[in-house]
């Protein structure tokens, strides 16, 4: 029976071999022209295309009836591209999609994805994140598990660990935001119970870091680590719902008689959650950004009132606003968070 050694020498000799039988796919790019006239713009876009990438290009007089298409030849596992497309002085229309002169990234994904995802890839509807929706259903479905472990006063790097092992995706980390893997910070707030999309973006927004769902060209769908401010598209921490507040966080309506004079803002905050069911998380990125005094004193009238109606006037007067969102889940929770919107 072969040791453990010796399994890994097997499977290294079989990686290698399928490395060598398996060519990276070929992409090749013929570009049309119609009569002499594109003579005079066709060496603009062959420069174009060398700045795109190394592919190799020709361009040649366009033939009766041909059309831009992606001939595919070679074999099913070292296929070969021809990319076919009609070139005039300011634009190249290939299959599915066209591009102007200087449009370096657009043409650079397009053959990119070609390469890594094939022919048809080239015409799968993009939508959240440039994941088709076959892709994002995938993330989404992953990211709605709820997290069964404790996360206030453990390390960020530590709940971080445990949300990857749940969620099973492949993960990328840019330089600039890989401290936050290793930060031994304590993170402040419970959010047992919630999914897992919904904690990952609460734990590293804190850290000014963005979740984003990713497609790399050939490989699986995977989670990028990048910076918040350098970041347009990222996973939210909690969505907009549709079901009604009530419905959504029933005891945030539970009437009471209430009466607060004079009491530091983190002081009713930190009063009110415990009494809640309904996790609440605190937008802490947005509040240092803005500046805003947790200790500022508030007063709330005397008399009847709810949870949510407290909340709304005591934090208005520090300049903060809260919202009931939901999780990836449909589970509910109370975000508060700065008045004036915060990316």
């Amino acid at each position: 029976m072969p040791n453990h050694k010796s399994l890994l020498l097997i499977a290294l000799i079989v990686s290698l071999s399928s490395t060598t039988v398996n060519a990276a796919p070929i992409v090749r790019l013929e570009l049309l022209i119609d009569g002499n006239q594109g003579l005079r713009y066709a060496p603009k876009w062959v420069e174009f295309v060398e700045k795109v990438g190394n592919y190799n290009v020709r361009v040649r007089s366009k033939k009766p009836g041909e059309k831009p298409e992606v001939r595919q030849t070679g074999s099913k596992t070292s296929p070969i591209y021809t990319v076919i497309g009609f070139i005039t002085e300011r634009e190249v229309v290939l299959h599915a999609a066209k591009f102007r002169l200087g449009d370096v990234d657009g043409l650079k994904k397009y053959l990119e994805r070609l390469k890594g995802d094939g022919v048809k890839s080239l015409t799968e509807e993009i939508g959240l994140f440039d994941l088709t929706r076959e892709q994002i259903v995938d993330v989404h479905k992953k990211l709605s598990q709820p997290i069964v472990f404790a996360t206030r006063g453990r390390p960020v790097g530590q709940i971080l660990f445990d949300l990857a092992d749940l969620v099973k995706m492949e993960f990328a980390i840019d330089g600039s935001v890989s401290f936050v893997a290793k930060s031994g910070e304590k993170f402040q707030h419970e959010m047992k119970g919630l999914s897992a999309g919904t904690v990952f973006a609460a734990v590293l927004r804190t850290h000014g870091v963005a979740l984003v769902p990713e497609k790399p060209p050939g490989k699986p769908t995977l989670l990028r680590l990048a910076s918040l401010s350098e970041t347009e598209d990222f996973w939210p921490v909690g969505w907009p719902s549709k079901a009604r507040p009530a419905d959504l966080a029933p005891d945030l309506f539970k009437n009471l008689t209430v009466e607060i004079k004079d009491t530091e803002l983190h002081k009713v905050i930190n009063a009110i959650s415990p009494r809640l069911k309904t996790p609440v998380l605190v937008d802490e990125r947005a509040m240092l950004a803005a500046g805003v005094d947790l200790n500022k004193k508030v007063t709330v009238p005397p008399g009847r009132s709810y949870y949510k109606r407290i909340l709304d006037t005591a934090l208005a007067m520090g300049g903060l606003r809260c919202a009931i969102l939901e999780d990836d889940s449909g589970r509910g929770f109370l975000w508060i968070t700065t008045a004036k919107p915060y990316p």
